[in-house]
């Protein structure tokens, strides 16, 4: 009788690229062509050949309406076009009082407006209730509410975070609508205007 045996390199690699495929569902799910700019969804920690950032980045630049993302020790020195601030310059306590291995901040207008409405609280709660199991990383509303600020502080399964920020994403976009309805402004409404 013989056992099937996997080196511990090789079923690590399998349950990242696992996460990968679920993250790329999850995306996919949200409205993203996850085949757009992304490479192949295998990782192999032999080879140090991880997809991880990259699949979560180019799925969130589909999605969000500016992205930032830097790894550690990289420069964040990225400047905003919209008030040529740095992101070092528009968010000093954020990046001075972390050192993740990669840090993203995902902007969308919507959050802002949901954010600075009556409904901020019921967004707030919504977004305070996702949580990580197996993901060391933190997330929380930007200073400014334009958005979400994601730090990775150990690789892990990327599909929790993209779970996380897509869900909060479609949440804001439920309670946008739910403004636009209380305010007499239909999709219609504003289709014929643009």
């Amino acid at each position: 009788m013989s056992f099937l045996e996997m080196r511990m390199e090789e079923h690590y690699s399998y349950l990242k690229s696992i996460s990968n495929l679920a993250m790329l569902k999850i995306f996919h799910d949200a409205g993203v062509d996850v085949k757009k700019d992304n490479k192949f969804f295998m990782t192999d920690i032999q080879f140090e050949y991880y997809t991880d950032f990259d699949i979560f980045h180019t799925c969130s630049v589909q999605l969000f309406e500016e992205v930032k993302s830097f790894g550690y020790k990289e420069e964040s020195s990225a400047v905003y076009e919209s008030d040529n601030k740095s992101v070092d310059e528009k968010y000093p306590e954020l990046i001075n009082e972390h050192e993740p291995e990669h840090t993203f901040l995902l902007h969308h207008s919507v959050l802002k407006e949901v954010l600075e409405s009556k409904y901020r609280g019921e967004m707030k709660d919504f977004f305070e209730s996702q949580s990580l199991s197996d993901l060391e990383a933190s997330f929380e509303f930007l200073p400014d509410n334009t958005g979400i600020y994601v730090a990775i502080y150990f690789p892990g399964d990327l599909h929790e975070m993209a779970f996380v920020v897509v869900t909060c994403l479609l949440k804001a976009k439920e309670i946008k609508k739910k403004l636009e309805d209380e305010n007499g402004i239909s999709n219609k409404d504003i289709r014929s205007v643009a």
